[in-house]
């Protein structure tokens, strides 16, 4: 019996996998060509439920399945292979099969970056710039693909490195659908695994489990915009299971969608304000910072000062700045051209960097 193929044919069926996953490589083996009595044994089942597990493992045809997932142009790597990430062998509950597509190289550190699907603007705009600075010092950002935080995660380090996204369903069922581009492009750069089979549909009692692997991939975890019943405060508490270390960006105290990042605060979790923070945790050089200011006019830089991460109106920017009406719009609209700002509906600006 193939010992890769044994953890494939359990990893097919949930069913299965709850009796079979605290097993060892050997006792896999055995579980398949053993008797009714071996499997009470190892499952610690009664003889009822050893029976009816060993008719369903008899009743999946190992090498057409894994045919099969080839077909699909999808890889796979079990518990059982020297390539299986040594980040995730030490878990409690480590999956037997990770399905995936593009390059699951552990060559790099691991940073994770999750936050509520629910996302503002600020939250996005910190997520992305925070992942782009670590991704161009070589590290790799995983994360969910979900809406809001973990979709701009993805996004920033793609505009400099390297991403993974942990999927709650198939990798051949792509959710939100509206990242199947941006898992296209995280393909080519890095990864898109699961542990559940192609065809497993999005289900929310999946999620969970793919936080765990999130958690357990990464030497840090980044928590960006959180409520407090969101589902990245499961991917803490997974990280903290795991001995890692958590970092928040606070928010404001006004916004629900940052209430769990605060409870996290104060149960102890650091505070993150730039890359610098967690380079310096993992023992990198700190990025070199690159001033937008010093490429701008004086009155652009004084109107950059009054414009803020969560917005500002434009009422508030002129009255600030103390400038006539018309210098004032013309610089904001300069600042735009830069990509520095954003103009929002009613008068209002935000700034993105």
């Amino acid at each position: 019996m193939d010992k890769r193929l044994a953890w494939l044919g359990v990893s097919l069926n949930q069913h299965l996998w709850r009796y079979f996953r605290h097993l060892q490589d050997d006792e896999i083996e055995e579980a398949y060509k053993g008797s009714v009595k071996t499997t009470m044994r190892l499952l610690g089942v009664n003889k009822e439920v050893a029976s009816a597990t060993m008719k369903q493992l008899s009743s999946i045809d190992l090498e057409a399945e894994a045919e099969k997932i080839n077909r699909l142009r999808i890889n796979f790597v079990t518990r059982a292979d020297k390539s299986y990430p040594e980040s995730l062998r030490n878990l409690y509950d480590k999956p037997a099969v990770l399905f995936f597509k593009g390059d699951l190289n552990e060559s790099h550190d691991v940073v994770a970056m999750v936050g509520s699907r629910k996302s503002t603007e600020y939250g996005r705009t910190i997520a992305r710039e925070i992942a782009s600075s670590l991704a161009e010092a070589g590290i790799t950002i995983v994360s969910g693909m979900a809406r809001g935080i973990d979709s701009a995660a993805h996004r920033g380090a793609l505009e400099r490195g390297r991403t993974v996204a942990v999927f709650g369903a198939g990798i051949d069922n792509i959710y939100p659908p509206e990242n199947r581009h941006l898992a296209k492009e995280i393909e080519k750069s890095g990864a898109i695994v699961s542990e559940y089979p192609p065809g497993t549909p999005p289900r929310a009692m999946n999620f969970p489990g793919r936080n765990r692997i999130i958690a357990g991939l990464a030497k840090v975890v980044l928590i960006i915009e959180a409520s407090k019943r969101s589902g990245a405060l499961i991917t803490a508490d997974f990280a903290l299971e795991q001995g890692k270390d958590i970092l928040v960006v606070p928010g404001s105290i006004k916004s629900a969608v940052s209430a769990g990042c605060h409870g996290l605060l104060k149960d102890g979790a650091g505070v993150i304000e730039s890359a610098d923070d967690v380079l310096e945790l993992l023992g990198y050089e700190k990025a070199e910072k690159k001033e937008a200011q010093e490429v701008l006019s004086e009155g652009e830089t004084k109107v950059l000062a009054f414009v803020d991460y969560y917005k500002t109106h434009v009422d508030t920017i002129i009255r600030n700045d103390g400038r006539s009406d018309q210098k004032v719009l013309t610089d904001l609209s300069m600042l735009q051209a830069q990509g520095l700002i954003k103009k929002q509906v009613g008068g209002w600006y935000l700034r993105v960097r």
